[in-house]
């Protein structure tokens, strides 16, 4: 990133000519424009809380306080929070789940149709597209529905805003239809930590998104954050970031084949898929160890650190940036792993499906009441008032006012006793939860 040399100049405030984000009408302006034209949005904003921020704003839009959101149940944590923010009431539809390959799939149209027959109240319904290993639905469905019942669709697609720029992707939210789409540009893009669009179609007023941005972005914003975000977008959306991103799929490809040709070793290839898969992302398992185990000894033993693991799999994330050498260590680095793990028992897993749950109250009444501290083992039959998120990948198994079940209690313990952590898990050895008194 060349410009960065000058990041003492840029990183300025709202000054002559720099304009202001909140109410952008210079400098600031003409880049979002730019930047819509380039994603066919309405209008783009800037976001620079990244997808979190992305997330409360795209709610805020879509949503009066008291309104139901329908949330696809396996999203981030920031999806959650910010319906406690703007305390909205959530309804959910859970996706397929493949108990061969042991992995989380996609939301099927049917569901989100039947979900919102049943409750005419849902006001929006909010997917992730792609889903953290890279799996899509079929958007372009899920939008015909969700407007046939006049619902607003929002998309969080924080990681996939580079499969705009690519034909060999799947499409991108705002082409299939999408109303709010929400975007990482730091986790798939050449842009700094922390940066986030968010776009809006033409059945969402630029006012809200105006208003959304005025509530929940800093006053003070950074000059340095928008510049790279603008950057990374022209970057990507040129010949030379086209034909790079065209080269790492070609990259990924060869990979693909050279780990599936390794013994006890499984990648997951886009034939495996209904709907499709964003290629980039190099979701692979050992039929001996665990993924959290994979991931640990790549890192200290051969100095490569991958995106995420959880009991199956590991996570490796190619970018524009990755070279061939990067991928030939990885391969190397695998075969020598697989070698070592080959006459190892098979481990334990526990099933990484999402568990029905039952909702009590809404999440943000449940998130002022008080609370008491009990042993998770006692704690069958009470309502929830924390989240409790195995990390990774960050997917709440349970949210304030759900009621915690047996089969909850069970799995959160398997997953403990597998090394995965409990972010939410408090008392001595992390073993007690917070409940409702």
């Amino acid at each position: 990133m060349p410009w960065l040399q000058d990041a003492a100049v840029i990183d300025t405030t709202e000054t002559y000519g720099s304009d202001n984000l909140l109410h952008p009408e210079e400098a600031i302006r003409d880049s979002l424009d730019a930047i819509a034209a380039i994603f066919g949005a309405k209008r783009s904003l800037f976001s620079l809380n990244g997808s979190t921020g992305s997330i409360y704003m795209a709610q805020h839009m879509a949503l009066q306080p008291g309104e139901t959101l329908l949330v696809q149940r396996d999203s981030h944590k920031s999806v959650y929070n910010g319906a406690i923010l703007n305390r909205i009431q959530l309804d959910y539809v859970y996706p397929a789940y493949d108990k061969t390959r042991h992995i989380v799939q996609d939301i099927q149209p049917e569901a989100i149709r039947d979900k919102l027959q049943a409750n005419p109240s849902i006001k929006a319904v909010m997917v992730v597209y792609p889903n953290y290993f890279g799996i899509t639905s079929d958007l372009a469905r899920i939008a015909e529905v969700c407007h046939a019942h006049g619902a607003l669709l929002i998309v969080d697609e924080a990681h996939g805003s580079h499969m705009h720029f690519s034909d060999r992707l799947p499409p991108s939210a705002l082409s299939c239809g999408a109303d709010i789409v929400v975007q990482s540009t730091h986790k798939t893009m050449p842009s700094l930590t922390q940066t986030s669009l968010l776009h809006i179609g033409e059945r969402v007023d630029e006012a809200a998104l105006s208003r959304a941005g005025a509530l929940f972005q800093t006053t003070s914003p950074s000059y340095l954050f928008m510049t790279s975000i603008e950057n990374a977008v022209l970057y990507m959306d040129s010949e030379k970031g086209r034909a790079q991103l065209d080269a790492l799929l070609d990259q990924v490809q060869a990979f693909r084949r050279q780990v599936s040709a390794l013994p006890d070793y499984e990648i997951l290839c886009a034939e495996d898929m209904q709907n499709g898969l964003d290629l980039t992302r190099l979701l692979f398992r050992h039929k001996n160890c665990s993924g959290a185990k994979l991931k640990d000894i790549l890192y200290y033993e051969h100095n490569i650190a991958l995106e995420m693991a959880d009991l199956y799999y590991a996570l490796a994330l190619g970018s524009v940036n990755n070279t061939q050498e990067d991928f030939s260590a990885l391969v190397e680095a695998l075969a020598r792993v697989g070698e070592a793990c080959r006459h190892c028992p098979a481990q334990i897993r526990t099933p990484a499906d999402l568990i029905p749950a039952t909702i009590d109250l809404p999440m943000y009444e449940a998130y002022y009441q008080e609370k008491e501290t009990i042993p998770l083992a006692t704690a069958a039959g009470r309502v929830a008032g924390q989240q409790l998120i195995p990390y990774p990948p960050g997917v709440p198994v349970v949210l304030p006012g759900e009621r915690i079940t047996e089969p909850l209690i069970q799995k959160l313990t398997d997953l403990q006793e597998q090394g995965i952590d409990i972010v939410g898990m408090i008392g001595p050895e992390r073993a007690c939860v917070e409940v409702l008194r």
